[in-house]
């Protein structure tokens, strides 16, 4: 793996946290999906090869993105993101699922139900 590494020029989490004073990084699936990274107790996602921010906006939390979405918090409330940061929809959630197909689980008051890409609910 390491002359993987060396050969791709990749960074490794050691040297990304050290370049960049990120205080998290993990890497999801391989090198080359996005990685989720904290710094100043926010996350966001990275490119792993530089170490780069992919966007400017930084939330309370974030989870891996599953196709084009990924789960995000802030303050206290959910909502899905696109690779580019931006909110998928205006809707905020008490707690939303990864999307799996065209719509994800997500609570609202107490109630589970399923929504679309855009927030809308799916049933």
């Amino acid at each position: 793996m390491s002359f993987l590494l060396e050969r791709l020029k990749i960074l490794t989490q050691d040297e990304l946290k050290k370049a960049f004073g990120y205080t998290m990084i993990v890497f999801l699936d391989d090198y080359f999906s996005l990685a989720v990274a904290q710094r100043a107790g926010k996350m966001f996602h990275i490119r792993p090869r530089d170490g780069a921010p992919a966007y400017e906006q930084r939330y309370d939390w974030v989870g891996p993105f599953c196709g084009a979405f990924a789960q995000a918090m802030e303050n206290g409330r959910w909502f899905h993101i696109h690779n580019d940061g931006a909110p998928a929809y205006e809707q905020r959630y008490d707690w939303v699922g990864p999307f799996s197909g065209v719509s994800a689980e997500v609570k609202k008051d107490g109630e589970k139900f399923r929504i679309h890409t855009d927030g809308t609910r799916a049933d």
